[in-house]
């Protein structure tokens, strides 16, 4: 039994983004085109927590994982 699956590929907009913000570009981008977000944070500072900054300013629904370090 041969199953057919369909993806969707997105190539994000990042024809102008510098390689070095790529990435931090790319997490924005997803957090404007998601319904929810799911992080899991281990610094105040850095991508991640930016990130999750961002998306917290947007109003999104966050679920965020304890860091065994909050335990």
């Amino acid at each position: 039994l041969m199953r057919k699956h369909i993806f969707r590929i997105h190539y994000l907009p990042l024809e102008d983004v510098p390689p070095r913000y790529a990435i931090s570009r790319q997490n924005l981008w997803l957090v404007e085109h998601s319904d929810i977000v799911v992080a899991y944070v281990q610094h105040s500072w850095g991508g991640a927590a930016t990130t999750l900054s961002f998306a917290t300013c947007k109003g999104k629904p966050i679920i965020v994982y304890p860091n065994k370090l909050d335990a």
